[in-house]
């Protein structure tokens, strides 16, 4: 399944082509660094009638490990499947937040 994967201040946002199927398809698990995307696909149609000349489609159960590029806070993160894309926010942990640091004067 093809990726993306966008860094923001705030988030990293990783983006997963998986057309035909529903959200309750999916596993989600972030372990330390790693997310860890499985599930399984199953036939849309069983046909009783023809035979198949080219069957490109894949289905079955898939496993999908991303290297993170820094902390998250896995208890903030969020995931929608829209238009056949799995959509999951991470947030950067509290200590790799941005913050602006103040000079003192004197």
């Amino acid at each position: 399944m093809s990726a993306e994967m966008q860094e923001t201040d705030a988030a990293v946002v990783v983006s997963i082509e998986a057309p035909g199927m529903e959200s309750g398809d999916f596993n989600i698990r972030v372990e330390g660094n790693p997310l860890s995307i499985s599930g399984k696909r199953s036939y849309s149609k069983q046909r009783e009638q023809g035979r198949y000349h080219i069957t490109e489609r894949a289905y079955g159960s898939f496993q999908r490990t991303i290297s993170l590029p820094f902390e998250v806070d896995d208890s903030k993160s969020t995931a929608k499947y829209k238009h056949g894309v799995l959509e999951i926010s991470l947030p950067k942990s509290v200590t790799l937040q941005p913050r602006r640091i103040t000079i003192e004067t004197g």
